[in-house]
């Protein structure tokens, strides 16, 4: 039986050929259209996200449906199985050897303080979450495995933006800040001050900058040649949030990532620019 495709455009009105995206990139765009949201979306959603006509977006949810990398269910599409097994298949990334070896010392961080436990590495202006460890009595965060968060926002970004080259760091500050909440940091001198208070220091605090409620410590992570390549944190609720106590254990958790892990991996594909 023949599909019934939405009624809408049958092609592209008012995009130039040479300025229109080929059927590939819309759907890798349909793709991380589902990964940015999270869970399930539905076609006239992923088709706006995208800014494609719905019968584009139904066509190639279709043929990814078709080969497993999409799921449909109801009315809505997921990432499907399929795309776990193509990531899983592909050569390790220096981010995921670094994301298993630093695992035990995560373990460990989390049953010093008992808090949410994170681990990430910068990608441009943001902070991608390789790993993170919780309890069943864990605040609610932002943040999840594979998600990402605007680096000025979080203790994770502040922690390696403060060691990252200047380049990086006025780009970032040339440009407006992203705010979660209204205590995010969008004021690009402040930054800069928590940037410096941090290299001094040696750990960045996010003060219920990315979730109200909510306070995180982080510490950066060197490889042998000490450029920093990630940074582990501590959330918890603000007011259960001890300072002294959380930094002391982040610090010792990045030391022992840093001097025992990173000199038996490769030099990190994804570390921040040095200009």
């Amino acid at each position: 039986m023949q599909s019934v495709i939405p009624a809408d455009e049958t092609h592209d009105h008012g995009l130039h050929p040479d300025n229109s995206l080929n059927s590939v990139q819309k759907a890798l765009a349909l793709l991380n259209a589902l990964a940015s949201v999270g869970s399930k979306a539905g076609l006239t959603d992923l088709a706006r996200r995208v800014g494609i006509p719905k019968s584009t977006a139904y066509r190639l949810l279709s043929v990814l449906t078709d080969a497993g990398i999409v799921e449909r269910r109801g009315t809505d599409y997921l990432l499907g199985l399929r795309l776990f097994e193509l990531g899983a298949a592909t050569s390790r990334p220096a981010s995921l050897n670094l994301r298993e070896r630093a695992l035990p010392f995560l373990e460990d961080l989390y049953e010093q303080t008992h808090q949410t436990v994170n681990l990430g590495i910068l990608e441009g202006d943001e902070v991608l979450y390789i790993e993170k460890i919780f309890g069943h009595r864990s605040p609610t965060t932002p943040s999840h495995v594979g998600g990402r968060l605007p680096a000025s926002c979080v203790a994770l970004g502040k922690a390696m933006l403060a060691f990252s080259g200047p380049g990086i760091v006025r780009r970032l500050a040339s440009q407006p800040l992203a705010a979660m909440t209204s205590r995010s940091t969008i004021q690009p001198g402040l930054l800069l001050n928590e940037l410096k208070a941090a290299r001094a220091s040696g750990v960045a605090f996010d003060r219920e900058g990315a979730e109200l409620g909510l306070t995180c410590v982080a510490a950066p992570i060197f490889d042998v040649d000490k450029h920093v390549v990630a940074a582990v944190s501590v959330s918890s609720s603000s007011f259960h949030f001890d300072e002294k106590v959380h930094a002391r254990a982040v610090v010792r958790a990045a030391h022992m990532i840093s001097t025992t892990v990173m000199p038996w991996l490769e030099p990190q594909r994804t570390q921040p620019n040095r200009d």
